[in-house]
């Protein structure tokens, strides 16, 4: 969903390389992006049998940021196609028995030899969500962070 607000506010921008340097993106990634974007607008147009406005070669970007229920959807999507990286966060006796002391949240994530902790980076950080998904998971300084992670429901999983 960051990634998302982010794109929102490029789109919404100037599309400079001071724009991407502000918002912390990658400017090359973000102008792939808006091609991407333009490419499937032009596939599902064409599948619904809708013509675009020809006179207008720009797309265009009233990029919304998606609603509460449409970020439940992505989330659900994400688990779906991951469901080998599915981490959960250890409780305080479960630490304890891995004889771990940490202030931060560690999950356990099948296929992992240790517990893992969410980047530093990550915006869940602060919030310890329950269950996680994430998209890779990378050792630093002898420890493992979870980087690119989703926060799931736990009900979700048998679910989906």
């Amino acid at each position: 969903m960051v990634l998302l607000a982010a794109i929102s506010e490029f789109q919404a921008t100037d599309l400079s390389v001071e724009a991407a340097q502000r918002l912390g993106v990658r400017h090359k990634a973000m102008v792939e992006i808006r091609k991407l974007r333009k490419q499937l607008t032009n596939e599902i147009s064409q599948l619904s049998n809708e013509s675009l406005d020809r006179d207008n070669s720009e797309l265009k970007l009233d990029y919304k940021l998606p609603s509460s229920e449409q970020c439940t959807t992505l989330r659900q999507i994400i688990l779906s196609g991951c469901p080998d990286k599915i981490a959960k966060r250890l409780d305080p006796e479960e630490l304890a028995h891995a004889k771990l002391k940490s202030k931060h949240a560690a999950y356990w994530a099948p296929g992992l030899d240790q517990p893992t902790f969410l980047h530093s980076g990550s915006v869940l950080t602060g919030l310890r969500p329950a269950y996680v998904v994430f998209q890779e998971a990378l050792e630093i300084g002898g420890s493992v962070y979870l980087r690119g992670v989703t926060a799931i429901e736990p009900h979700w999983i048998p679910e989906i």
